[in-house]
């Protein structure tokens, strides 16, 4: 081969590896952005489902709040006072609803036993028309229920 046929075909490999060295920095600069995107879709779910672990958290506690409630009232209260009652905890924005029935009393029971109430507490928030529970079909719906029964003596 002569010498000025090699010098060309060397100038047009080094001409050939300029392109696809851009093509490659390219193909990473892609690859680097998509996994950027990939980390901010998880890391703005995970702090979506942080916040709903401690709104559900709070409903929790604010069902117990009327659970204690609806135990006072059925119990402490004379006459005792069950029904139902809607409590609007507005520091924590929350709305409890609070249910109170007499399962049982007297003889039927037990000789000597009071009466057994039922108290069923259901927090929520946003609550749907003031109450709970609500039908919504909104993602960020909150919803905690608990209940107890709690006899209140003979007197």
């Amino acid at each position: 081969m002569s010498k000025m046929f090699r010098s060309r075909l060397a100038q047009s490999n080094r001409r050939a590896g300029r392109g696809i060295g851009t093509i490659a920095a390219l193909v990473v600069l892609v690859i680097l952005a998509a996994l950027a995107a990939a980390i901010a879709v998880v890391s703005s779910s995970q702090h979506a489902g942080a916040a709903l672990d401690l709104q559900g958290a709070r409903a929790l506690q604010a069902a117990r709040a009327g659970l204690e409630y609806g135990i006072y009232r059925a119990i402490a209260e004379t006459p005792a006072s069950c029904g139902t009652t809607h409590l609007n905890l507005a520091a924590i924005g929350f709305t409890v609803t609070v249910t109170c029935t007499a399962v049982a009393s007297g003889d039927a029971v037990e000789q000597g036993l009071g009466t057994i109430y039922r108290i069923r507490a259901t927090a929520c928030q946003p609550p749907a028309g003031g109450v709970c529970p609500g039908v919504t079909t909104s993602s960020g719906y909150i919803e905690r229920h608990i209940e107890a029964l709690a006899e209140r003596a003979a007197q």
